[in-house]
């Protein structure tokens, strides 16, 4: 392992990293809550724009994932 790779791994395990999440739909939007929860800064990006909002808005598109999780997300 390089002494970036380490640098990488070091910043991942302190939760120092941000993560990028495309699509926030059914898989995307769990793995977003999933990587908050985690302790990591999460960017979701989506097109759908009234997705967006709501998102925005704490309200879920997504009937596994709850309004209140995605409001304590944000």
């Amino acid at each position: 392992m390089t002494a970036s790779h380490k640098d990488l791994l070091k910043a991942v395990e302190a939760g120092k990293v941000t993560v990028a999440v495309i699509g926030m739909g059914y898989v995307g939007l769990p793995l977003s809550l999933a990587a908050t929860d985690a302790g990591f800064k999460v960017l979701g990006m989506d097109i759908n724009e009234p997705r967006v909002k709501g998102l925005r808005a704490g309200k879920s598109p997504i009937r596994t994932v709850k309004d209140g999780e995605v409001a304590e997300a944000n």
